[in-house]
């Protein structure tokens, strides 16, 4: 797994193709026992994220004892759930109904099923587009390429209105 200062690069990079780039993103890498304190479920995940979408900050945190061979599948989709914290405004409202109506258990299986497979399929497009070798200066230490972040991220210089293709 690449280090915190490494995954910092990564993160940044990846904001401004998500357009994320006015969030606050931090990332922690953690145990097992770490990230079941953290995340009180029947499993001990991967990934999770944790926002606050009034201060738009985020903190991931990635499980280094289940991402060594993900850990970038992982950090896009944790990234995603940025992307759609304005969708749980509508959970949040749905929530609150189903309590009322008792009916809770049935709108988790819907948000596990619908938000967690968009998720999960969108992070697999974005990774077979935009695969990990594309931030090799970064995990290898390499020189970086020039300031211009769109060649960093896409590693070809971009042609400027007006100007000609060679």
């Amino acid at each position: 797994m690449p280090t915190k200062e490494q995954i910092e690069q990564i993160i940044r990079v990846l904001q401004h193709i998500l357009r994320i780039q006015d969030w606050d993103i931090t990332p922690e890498i953690v145990n097992s026992r770490e990230m079941d304190g953290i995340v009180k479920n029947d499993y001990v995940p991967g990934g999770y994220c944790h926002r606050n979408r009034h201060f738009k900050t985020a903190d991931i945190y990635l499980n280094r004892e289940h991402t060594d061979n993900d850990w970038y599948y992982v950090l896009v989709h944790e990234l995603y759930h940025v992307v759609f914290e304005d969708s749980d405004n509508f959970w949040d409202n749905e929530v609150e109904r189903a309590i009322e109506e008792g009916r809770l258990s049935e709108l988790n299986k819907k948000h596990d099923f619908y938000v967690e497979r968009l998720n999960c399929d969108l992070t697999r497009q974005f990774i077979y587009l935009y695969p990990v070798s594309n931030f090799d200066y970064i995990l290898n230490t390499q020189e970086q390429p020039g300031s211009d972040l769109m060649k960093a991220m896409s590693g070809i210089t971009p042609i400027m209105r007006g100007e000609q293709e060679d």
